[in-house]
């Protein structure tokens, strides 16, 4: 499925973002490290014939040589280089060099000591022989997978392939400048007149680096930008775990007497598609609760798609958690039942997990009222809202502040206080379409409040779902080329929960963010909806896999949030989830894109889950200046 999701992903087309106002070429930051080097290296080959003489004047000498020295160090020390040859760096690339001995030079790499330096000559050789388009290749093949019991996040496969193009791009310059500093000094000690290695190397460096450039361009256009998040595993203390709406749609049961005016039982369950409790007539299973003291068992609010289904039950009202009513109904054998199996129901149905009762098990089956009329128990949903009720989702926007030149880096949808809302991690753009890996500050930002908050309003700083209104568009947002995105919201759109992120221009070169946002979404009214059936509850994490959710991009979607298989759960927990993981690349890089989808499998619940789109750089790579 991830396969389509270069197809699939909805563009913004009606909002441009880039301009060019220069003629300055926009590489990316190590393309401009290698034009840089370049041209100052042959700049320092030109000074170094211009002022050298053949009786090797000392004054000349020293000249040269400091220059040798100095020429290249603000490239050598350039805090980028070193972090993109760390160990952070490459070690995310073992697994995929096994090609030729790529891999053992990496791991020597990792385990060098800082004083070795690696001649050009070794790199070349390696790198030569190693087919760089099945290693760029490998990593497509790999992110173009479903997810397995061991993987927690789907990266983007653009991302990973740029990332080792800039790894590949380092080793290459570093060891390219190591050699030709040999090089120039061999030259000041033996002469101009004795061979060096310069041009040689100059060549086969521009070989190279033009055979990496072409390999991860192909692969490039054929990888995908969207980075979205697994399940999670519950035995991981550091995965996020998924949320759930509560008490909202659970199932319920309630006598038909009671759900209507007139307290008669002329009609059938059926006939309630759209009801409500009024009142507990005398000796039906709520009247029961009440004069035992349980909990207030009626359910306040609408009482909904009604069905009778036997008439005769037992019921484990629930003791364990706050969020269900019941923990199984057994429409099969009741206790008194089971003292004559003669009379069990051989169709009778279980709702629920079987298990030991902590509660009292309460046997219920259809009596007769005072006119002799046939009065069933019916299976309903109840759409109540209360304290316990978690079914509210912020309309408030989450940005990232502009003014410090800070965008969006990863994003994650939270509860607080009931309320679901997005919360994001903001870090600073720098130059080149590069982001600063370690931020200072405060760099997760939420939307905090209560409903209970002076001038909070409903339907403008928050939503709440019905019955009625459940409904999540499923959309994935990507800006023009000189876009960013630094906001995100979600949005009611003619009674759907939808998306929007805030677009910012900015200068790639530079980094610099524009005064300029401009918020968009998705304004679709033909969509189609995801059938979830039967669904299951995810509660846990497979350890085979079997029941990994897989995720659904396609276009012009939305699902509905309804309650869970009445055979599996009593219908007692509500569906989809909601994944909080937090999404965000290893390696931080802008994001031009963010969206929400659903990822799950047959029969079972599933998740809503944002995903994020990495910022599309291939237009910035191999744009080359003559040195």
């Amino acid at each position: 499925m991830i396969q389509l999701i270069l197809v699939l992903i909805t563009f913004v087309t009606n909002y441009s973002c880039y301009a060019a106002t220069t003629k300055v070429i926009e590489n990316v930051y190590i393309d401009h490290l290698v034009q840089r080097y370049l041209t100052e290296e042959k700049l320092t080959w030109t000074q170094m014939f211009a002022n050298y003489s053949s009786d090797q004047n000392t004054r000349n000498i020293n000249f040269i040589r400091n220059k040798i020295r100095t020429f290249d160090t603000d490239i050598v020390d350039d805090p980028y280089l070193y972090y993109t040859m760390s160990a952070d760096y490459m070690s995310q690339f073992i697994d995929y060099m096994d090609f030729y001995n790529l891999q053992t030079y990496v791991e020597g790499h990792l385990n060098k000591d800082r004083e070795h330096y690696r001649t050009f000559e070794d790199t070349y050789y390696v790198y030569k022989h190693t087919r760089l388009d099945q290693l760029f290749d490998e990593i497509l093949e790999s992110y173009n997978s479903t997810c397995s019991a061991w993987s927690t996040e789907m990266e983007s496969s653009s991302h990973k392939i740029f990332t080792l193009f800039e790894i590949l791009s380092a080793n290459l310059l570093t060891s390219y400048m190591n050699s030709q500093r040999f090089n120039m000094i061999k030259v000041v000690d033996k002469g101009f007149d004795q061979e060096h290695d310069s041009e040689i190397f100059r060549t086969k460096f521009t070989e190279m680096y033009n055979r990496i450039t072409k390999a991860a361009l192909e692969s490039l256009e054929r990888a995908s930008r969207i980075a979205w998040m697994c399940d999670s595993d519950a035995d991981q203390a550091d995965v996020g775990d998924s949320l759930e709406i509560t008490n909202f749609l659970r199932g319920y049961i309630d006598n038909e007497i009671n759900l209507n005016n007139e307290k008669s039982c002329w009609g059938t369950c059926s006939d309630y598609k759209f009801a409500r409790n009024y009142g507990c007539y005398n000796g039906t299973f709520c009247d029961e609760q009440r004069k035992v003291g349980e909990a207030d068992p009626v359910c306040r609010g609408t009482i909904v798609d009604c069905l009778f289904i036997e008439d005769k039950m037992e019921v484990c009202p629930s003791m364990v958690s706050r969020n269900r009513r019941y923990e199984y109904i057994n429409y099969g054998c009741t206790p008194h039942d089971r003292m004559n199996q003669s009379r069990c129901l051989t169709n009778g149905r279980y709702f629920g997990q079987s298990g030991n009762c902590v509660a009292k098990p309460r046997t219920l089956q259809t009596f007769r009222n005072e006119w002799f009329m046939s009065c069933n128990y019916c299976f309903c949903y109840c759409d109540e809202q209360g304290i316990d009720s978690d079914r509210y989702f912020s309309l408030r926007e989450v940005v990232s502040d502009v003014r410090d030149n800070m965008i969006i880096s990863g994003i994650a949808i939270i509860k607080r206080n009931g309320i679901f809302s997005f919360t994001i991690r903001q870090s600073k753009l720098v130059s080149r379409g590069r982001v600063q890996q370690q931020n200072p500050g405060v760099n997760v930002i939420f939307s905090d409040f209560r409903r209970s908050d002076a001038g909070i309003v409903e339907g403008v700083d928050y939503h709440t779902l019905s019955w009625q209104n459940r409904s999540v568009n499923l959309d994935t947002i990507i800006l023009p080329r000189g876009c960013v995105v630094t906001g995100v919201r979600f949005v009611v759109e003619r009674e759907h929960i939808g998306l929007q992120i805030r677009s910012t221009k900015f200068d790639f070169i530079s980094g610099t963010l524009f005064d300029a946002n401009e918020w968009v979404g998705k304004d679709v009214w033909d969509r189609k909806n995801i059938h979830i059936d039967r669904p299951e509850p995810n509660r846990y994490h497979d350890v085979y896999g079997a029941y990994l959710s897989e995720p659904d991009f396609r276009p012009n979607l939305f699902v509905k949030f309804r309650p869970s298989d009445p055979d599996k759960d009593a219908g007692q927990s509500t569906v989809p989830f909601i994944d909080s993981q937090w999404i965000r690349p290893k390696i931080l890089t802008p994001l031009s894109g963010i969206g929400i989808y659903y990822k799950g499998k047959p029969g079972m619940g599933g998740f809503i889950a944002p995903a994020i789109v990495v910022y599309d750089k291939t237009p910035h790579i191999g744009n080359k200046l003559s040195p």
